[in-house]
C-alpha cells in the first residue's frame, strides 16, 4: 500500500471519526410523527394496557378467595405490570437508537406493500484503532417506509452493538436519521459526512443482497475485500495510525502528544490505585447523587416492597392456623428474609448515596459538551489496569449530569470522580488484565464543599488532566459505545502515563 494511495482527497469522514457520532438533538415532535418504531411501540403500549386490564380485574376478584386464588392473583398482578414495563422499555422504544450512536450508510432495497421498507446498512465492528478494521452488513426491515424509494441512501444510526466476547462487536441494529431530525440542511450535513468510499462499497453490495433476506445476525465483509480507504483509514476513533508492512495498524508516534509546558509530575503507576479520603454528605449525595436515583434506588425500593408484600402475606397464611398455611407462609416468609438480607448486603455496598465514595479510585473527568436541556457530558479517564504483569493502560468513559453542584457548567470545567470497576470473566478487556466496567461519581455529588472538590482536582495529577483534555473531543465516541467505555492502547499514552 502505497503512500500516495494513503493520502488520496477523502469526500466524507471516516468510519469511527469523533464527527460521525450523533452530533445533534432529537426532535421529539418530529420523531412521533415520523417513526415506525414509534407507531408500532404505541400500539403495543395500547395492547399491553387493554390485556392488563381485565387481568387485574380478575387478580383483585381473585386475592378475595382461598389462599390458592390468593396465589394466581397475585401472579396475575405480576404478569400485568411487567407486561406493560416490558413493552414501555422494549427493544423497540422509540427513543432507544439516539443517544450517541454511530451514523452508518444505508440504502434501500425495497419497499413492501405493507409500507415496510428493506434497508441495507453498512456499519464498522470495531472496538479499538488498532485492529483490522472490519465492516459488517445487516438488512434491516423498517416499518413506515413509504417515505422512501428503492434505491435512496439513508444515513443510520448504529446502536444495542452487542458481542462481549470478541474484539469486535457482532450485531447492530440500526435506524435513520431522518426520523429523529427534521432539519434538511441538518439530514443533508449527516448524509456528506459519511465517507464516499463507504456509499460506494454499499451501492456495489446492494445487487447480492438477497442473501441476507431471513437473517438476524450481520454479514461481515472480508478485510481483503475492502476499498484502500476502508482498509487502511490513516484515523481511527479520533487516532491518527501508521500501517506497518504486515497490514496491521499502530498507533501513529506523531499522534502521542507530550505536553512540553508540565514540568516535574509526580504521576506515578500507584496513581491507578489513588484513593480520596473525604466525608461524604448523606443529605447532599441523596439529592444529587444521579447514578443512584436513576438506577440502584427503583430497584432497591422495588425490592424492599416485595419483601413487605411477602412478608405480610406469610404471617397472614400463617396466622389462618391450617396446615397448608403454615407451609405456604413458612415459604412466603422465608422468601421475605431472603429479600432482607439482600437488602442488608446491599446498603452496606452501593446500597445508599454515599456508599458510592467508598473504595473508589479518584481519577479526572471534564465536560465534553452540554445538550440543549443544558446537562453535561463528563469525560472520565480512568486507570482499569488489574495487574502489574500487563501494559498500563487507560479507558475513556462519559457519564451524563444534570447537576454538578459547585462546578460552573462550561466545557472544559474539570470535574474530580471516584470510580469503581468489575469485569466479566468472558469479556476480552478482562482476559488481558483490565477492568471492563466503570462507574464514576463526581465528588461534587457528594459534598457540597467547595474546598473539597478544589482538594481532589489538585491531587490528580496536571499530566492526566492534560491528557483528557486532549481527548475530550473523543466524548461523542465513548458516548456511542454499549457501556459507554472506550479501552486506550497503551502506545498512545504519553510516555509519562504509560508507567513502565
Amino acid at each position: 500500500m502505497g503512500a500516495q494511495e494513503l493520502n488520496q482527497p477523502r469526500h466524507g469522514l471516516p468510519a469511527t471519526h469523533p464527527q460521525r457520532y450523533q452530533q445533534w438533538e432529537v426532535d421529539d415532535a418530529h420523531l412521533r410523527s415520523t417513526s415506525g418504531h414509534y407507531a408500532q411501540w404505541r400500539a403495543g403500549l395500547s395492547r399491553a394496557l387493554w390485556a392488563a386490564l381485565p387481568v387485574l380485574a380478575l387478580s383483585a376478584w381473585a386475592m378475595t378467595g382461598p389462599w390458592w386464588a390468593i396465589a394466581l392473583g397475585v401472579l396475575g398482578v405480576l404478569l400485568a405490570v411487567g407486561g406493560v414495563v416490558l413493552v414501555l422499555a422494549g427493544r423497540r422504544q422509540p427513543w432507544r437508537p439516539y443517544h450517541g450512536g454511530q451514523v452508518v450508510p444505508g440504502v434501500v432495497l425495497e419497499v413492501g406493500k405493507d409500507g415496510r421498507a428493506a434497508v441495507l446498512v453498512m456499519a464498522e465492528m470495531s472496538r479499538s484503532p488498532t485492529t483490522v478494521p472490519r465492516f459488517a452488513l445487516r438488512l434491516i426491515q423498517l416499518p413506515g417506509g413509504a417515505m422512501w424509494s428503492p434505491g435512496e441512501r439513508i444515513p443510520c444510526v448504529a446502536y444495542d452493538l452487542s458481542g462481549r466476547k470478541s474484539a469486535y462487536w457482532s450485531n447492530f441494529d440500526a435506524s435513520p436519521v431522518s426520523w429523529a431530525i427534521a432539519d434538511a440542511q441538518v439530514l443533508r450535513d449527516v448524509t456528506a459526512s459519511i465517507d464516499a468510499a463507504e456509499w460506494v462499497l454499499l451501492g456495489e453490495l446492494a445487487h447480492g443482497a438477497s442473501q441476507l433476506k431471513g437473517k438476524d445476525r450481520p454479514l461481515v465483509l472480508p478485510a481483503d475485500k475492502l476499498p484502500p480507504e476502508l482498509r487502511y483509514p490513516q484515523q481511527r476513533f479520533g487516532v491518527e495510525l501508521a500501517w506497518d508492512d504486515r497490514g496491521q495498524p499502530h498507533v501513529s508516534p506523531e499522534a502521542v502528544p507530550v505536553f512540553p509546558l508540565i514540568r516535574g509530575t509526580s504521576w506515578s503507576p500507584k496513581n491507578g490505585q489513588r484513593r480520596f479520603d473525604f466525608q461524604p454528605d448523606r443529605g447532599h449525595a441523596r439529592q444529587y447523587n444521579e447514578i443512584y436515583r436513576r438506577g440502584d434506588r427503583p430497584w432497591l425500593i422495588t425490592v424492599g416492597m416485595t419483601t413487605a408484600v411477602l412478608a405480610i402475606a406469610g404471617a397472614a397464611f400463617v396466622l389462618s392456623g391450617q396446615l397448608w398455611g403454615y407451609v405456604v407462609g413458612g415459604c412466603l416468609l422465608g422468601l421475605a428474609v431472603l429479600g432482607g438480607l439482600f437488602l442488608l448486603r446491599a446498603r452496606q455496598t452501593n446500597g445508599s448515596p454515599h456508599q458510592y465514595f467508598r473504595r473508589g479510585a479518584l481519577s479526572p473527568g471534564m465536560i465534553a459538551h452540554l445538550d440543549s436541556n443544558g446537562a453535561a457530558t463528563v469525560l472520565v479517564m480512568a486507570d482499569v489496569t488489574t495487574t502489574r504483569e500487563v501494559p498500563r493502560r487507560f479507558a475513556l468513559h462519559t457519564l451524563r449530569a444534570e447537576h454538578l453542584p459547585g462546578h460552573p457548567l462550561s466545557v472544559g470545567e474539570r470535574v474530580p470522580v471516584t470510580c469503581r470497576f468489575a469485569s466479566s470473566p468472558d469479556h476480552p478487556w478482562a482476559r488481558m488484565g483490565y477492568w471492563d466496567f466503570v462507574v464514576a461519581v463526581p465528588v461534587a455529588w457528594g459534598t457540597a464543599d467547595r474546598a473539597t472538590i478544589t482538594r481532589a482536582v489538585e491531587e490528580i495529577d496536571e499530566i492526566e488532566w492534560a491528557y483528557l483534555e486532549h481527548n475530550l473531543e473523543r466524548a461523542r465516541i465513548v458516548s456511542g459505545t454499549t457501556d459507554h467505555t472506550l479501552l486506550l492502547t497503551h502506545e498512545e499514552l504519553p510516555h509519562r502515563m504509560r508507567g513502565t
